[in-house]
């Protein structure tokens, strides 16, 4: 049987989320990202340094190289630089410098950045090797006020582009990035989204509520990503679900929440069933064990291969055999998988699951 990669990724817990944002930008994660910068600050891009392309470079395709751009700055968020002045940032691999054909490397001039950045002798890089340049709003909708907390700076800064956007694609950047909304923004800006009437914005709300680790709101995740699934709708293609299904799947469930996701285990929906015994694999809790060796029997390939891995994990039995997942995808029978899944299917729960 071929398994496409999408699928693939969908069993080993991966669950990517596809789309333009997997590229155009790394998230910048404040508690990360803070401590690792000299200085950070916000300005417009004024100039650069022309870079000729090597003969052995391909100019008909775009290109990330190491290149020096001016910064005026206009605001601070953190170090001792002034508004008003100009510093030099070199970029190691950055969406805002890039290759044209003609062979010299050009910036968007004019573009509005927050840069992270480290000062190397009189000028600065970026202090990932990763892009951690943020394109952001040049007018401040509300007063900015410089504070000794470079991390309020830097959340003030996101928080105030919002105003620059439409609602569904201002709550999406902000998500986004990391450690910027707090759980009393998470309901001042997506609480409103739980009561629309769009599926995929409702799912999107759900998800952020999931990824906050506010339980309160799980089950109802997790029946709208079931009926979603399960819907004419996302057969028909009409339906963005990765938000919720990747928050979904990075829950560790508690023990009275396990039944949910064995349900979960009898949808028609082969993505729900995947999700479903992904969860319980993950939750490493005994009361997870009858769903999971009952989805041995499941009638996708990766659901079985979940079920197993998950009663291993669980039982922590180091002695039946466990095939890796490509291994696995590879046999071609029930009687090849029957040499895995017979042990497992025949293992007692006796003593292991809790009694209610």
């Amino acid at each position: 049987m071929k398994i496409s990669r999408i699928t693939l990724c969908l069993a080993i817990s991966a669950f990517i989320t596809t789309g333009a944002a997997a590229r155009l930008m790394s998230p910048i994660s404040i508690n990360h990202d803070e401590p690792r910068a000299d200085v950070i600050c916000t300005g417009i891009i004024e100039g650069f340094k022309p870079v000729k392309l090597d003969e052995t470079d391909k100019p008909d395709q775009e290109m990330n190289l190491k290149e020096e751009v001016s910064l005026k700055i206009v605001r601070v968020q953190k170090g001792d630089l002034q508004p008003g002045s100009t510093i030099n940032i070199r970029y190691h691999d950055s969406n805002d410098v890039r290759i044209c054909p003609e062979g010299y490397c050009s910036v968007d001039l004019g573009r509005y950045i927050m840069v992270f950045a480290k000062k190397v002798g009189d000028s600065y890089v970026l202090s990932r090797s990763v892009d951690i340049s943020l394109m952001l709003s040049e007018t401040a909708h509300t007063p900015y006020i410089q504070s000794k907390d470079a991390k309020s700076n830097i959340r003030w800064e996101i928080l105030n582009s919002i105003y620059q956007k439409s609602p569904d694609e201002m709550i999406r950047t902000l998500t986004f990035h990391g450690d910027v909304l707090t759980a009393s923004d998470i309901d001042k800006y997506i609480g409103p989204m739980l009561q629309s009437a769009d599926t995929s914005t409702r799912a999107f709300a759900l998800s952020q509520y999931v990824k906050f680790d506010n339980r309160k709101w799980l089950v109802e995740a997790m029946d709208c990503l079931k009926s979603s699934f399960e819907s004419e709708q996302y057969k028909d293609g009409k339906l963005s679900l990765s938000d919720l299904r990747n928050s979904l799947q990075s829950v560790k469930l508690l023990p009275e929440e396990v039944g949910y996701a064995a349900g979960m285990l009898e949808s028609p929906s082969i993505e729900v069933r995947q999700l479903a015994s992904s969860m319980l694999c993950s939750s490493r809790q005994k009361e997870a064990l009858p769903a999971l060796k009952k989805a041995l029997d499941d009638s996708d390939k990766i659901v079985r291969y979940l079920a197993m891995r998950g009663m291993a994990a669980i039982m922590r039995d180091d002695n039946g055999p466990i095939a890796n997942f490509n291994e696995f995808l590879e046999l071609s029978t029930k009687a090849e998988e029957s040499k895995y899944l017979d042990y497992w299917k025949n293992k007692p729960l006796d003593n292991l699951v809790p009694q209610k």
